[in-house]
């Protein structure tokens, strides 16, 4: 079964077969526009365009065709939203625009009677894009990091974060079709070879989990020991000694540039929790396309002590 959700012009389709299901980013046109996908030579267009960017003197030589046909149907492909101008390159003295194909799938929407859609798995395909390579086909391909209770260390300190991992489990669980146990380890357990072939999703203040320790001054965002822990930022130069700042940080594992971190913590178990709210609940405001570094702050809204809604610092 295929269902789209419409987005504006984007839209996102979910194919449901038995082994599951995949979403897709779907380009949304109007009916009209579909019937340039009436022709032969179109699809042929798009088929080179799925290969790779091109401009229509490319795909024309590709094609072994005039070049003006090549422009007529790219006319039409564009207008249509199916295909889109990427860049300009200089060509033989001349601006040349470098066309790529939108989406693998294009739907069109007939009126207008849609649902509520409550699966997270077709839903949120921004959040998809965001956890992979930590989720893949379905399946988790990371390791949630969390640090020993008890104390130990250098600092002598336990790991006071764990409770957390409930609420971030259930957002990861939204996207999981299996699941292999146990999905985590303690930072005691975490050997420095693990470290390094692993993707790693690790909670905790570098006090109280050793992982987090050894990773902190190779991270975007650190905190800073000399200093009350207070957290720093590499990119900007500012310091945040806020007990309800924390950081939520997606980038590639310093130790292994083909592995990747997910790292949730604050400066305080508070600030631990004010992170893993922002991306259990404020995800759209701290995701990117890519990595992210993010400081944000914990607010009681009402004054009963409890952490209500989440401000992004940087």
């Amino acid at each position: 079964m295929l269902v789209s959700l419409g987005m504006g012009m984007k839209s996102i389709l979910v194919e449901e077969h038995e082994s599951g299901k995949r979403a897709y980013e779907s380009v949304l046109v109007d009916p009209k526009g579909l019937s340039i996908l009436n022709n032969d030579l179109a699809l042929k267009i798009i088929g080179e365009l799925v290969k790779q960017p091109a401009c229509a003197l490319d795909i024309a030589r590709s094609l072994g065709i005039h070049e003006q046909k090549v422009y007529y149907h790219i006319r039409k492909l564009d207008a249509a939203g199916i295909i889109q101008p990427a860049r300009t390159e200089k060509r033989f003295g001349m601006t040349a625009k470098i066309y790529e194909a939108v989406s693998p799938v294009v739907a069109t929407k007939l009126f207008d009677e849609g649902y509520p859609l409550k699966d997270r798995t077709g839903g949120d395909l921004r959040l998809m894009k965001f956890l992979s390579p930590f989720i893949e086909k379905g399946k988790l391909n990371a390791t949630v990091v969390i640090g020993n209770p008890y104390p130990h260390g250098k600092f002598d300190a336990g790991g006071l974060d764990g409770c957390y991992v409930a609420d971030l489990s259930i957002t990861l669980g939204s996207f999981l079709h299996s699941v292999t146990f146990p999905s985590y380890k303690l930072d005691i357990r975490v050997t420095d070879d693990f470290m390094k072939h692993n993707n790693l999703i690790v909670i905790g203040h570098p006090m109280g989990n050793t992982v987090a320790y050894k990773l902190n001054k190779l991270l975007p965002l650190y905190f800073d020991e000399h200093d009350g822990w207070a957290i720093v930022s590499k990119k900007t130069g500012k310091r945040y000694a806020d007990d309800q700042a924390g950081v939520v940080i997606r980038c590639k594992n310093p130790f292994n540039k083909d592995k990747h971190i997910l790292y949730f913590a604050g400066r305080r178990t508070r600030g631990t929790e004010t992170a893993i709210m922002a991306f259990t609940r404020y995800a759209s405001q701290i995701i990117g396309t890519g990595d992210v570094a993010r400081v944000v702050h914990g607010i009681d809204e009402d004054g009963d002590a409890i952490i209500d809604s989440v401000k992004v610092l940087e």
